[in-house]
């Protein structure tokens, strides 16, 4: 629906320099003389550059984007590099280009400039997008738009050129200290299906006392007709569960950063 509108309204515009053209030519026969003939050849150059920008194929154009980084960290600066390129040199007078933004990113009106490429066949469009927000972003779209001189028509060409930045969300180095738990074979009563081995026997020694009877190798104390005792190396786990409250909240970003920096310290 957008697109027929589009097109209806270019078609009116049309329509109207065509009117404009004929009236003025019209004046210029009806009423003769010096000025109504002035009148129509000062307005004549104007139409004919009107009609060439209707047909001239703004689609033709090669447009491509360069970001400077495909993954960035939350409050990082983005940089976006838009070229484009066309082979013939028609006189463009004005040309506005747009890099449409996601609703990830927001409304940012430095990705649309204004430039006068006339005979220009390569055109370049540089801006920064500082503090970018976390998330994947998905640049999709580049718009062109361009017109005659008294602004009586105007063609718009879309370009699907994407591109993903992900943004992680921004950590640091924090103050933890983990909290090891650690556990040996037999080290505390239970029935036998909550029993499991923790470490692998490492060595084996004379029974002390005070040593616990779990740990006793009945083997090795029959072969050699004394009691001995499994020494066993400590295990140790530092298995952490870190949960983050994902309800909308105006903290929100705070604790995914946090909890972010907690996990980069627990890994580092």
């Amino acid at each position: 629906m957008r697109k027929k509108m589009h097109w209806l309204l270019y078609g009116w515009k049309l329509l109207m320099l065509a009117v404009l053209t004929a009236a003025v030519f019209s004046y210029a026969m009806f009423q003769g003389g010096f000025v109504s003939w002035f009148l129509f050849y000062a307005f004549l150059p104007f139409t004919v550059y009107a009609g060439l920008v209707a047909v001239y194929p703004l689609r033709a154009f090669q447009v491509a984007r360069d970001v400077s980084s495909a993954q960035l960290t939350s409050g990082d600066r983005l940089s976006v590099t838009i070229r484009l390129t066309r082979r013939l040199p028609f006189p463009l007078t004005y040309m506005v280009i747009e890099d449409v933004m996601p609703e990830t990113l927001g409304e940012r009106r430095s990705a649309k400039q204004l430039v006068f490429p006339w005979f220009q066949r390569k055109l370049t469009l540089q801006y920064e997008l500082p503090q970018v927000p976390r998330g994947e972003h998905h640049l999709h779209t580049i718009r062109v738009r361009t017109g005659d001189v008294l602004g009586l028509l105007d063609k718009t060409a879309s370009f699907s050129v994407t591109d993903t930045v992900l943004v992680f969300p921004a950590y640091g180095p924090v103050h933890y200290k983990p909290q090891a738990a650690s556990g040996e074979e037999g080290a505390g009563a239970g029935a036998p299906f909550q029993v499991h081995r923790t470490a692998m026997a490492a060595s084996v020694r004379n029974y002390q006392p005070g040593d616990r009877f779990s740990a006793l190798d009945w083997k090795t104390s029959a072969r050699r007709n004394e009691l001995m005792t499994k020494e066993f190396d400590p295990l140790q786990s530092m298995n952490m569960i870190l949960l983050l409250d994902c309800r909308p909240s105006p903290s929100f970003e705070a604790a995914v950063s946090a909890s972010a920096s907690l996990l980069y310290t627990a890994l580092v």
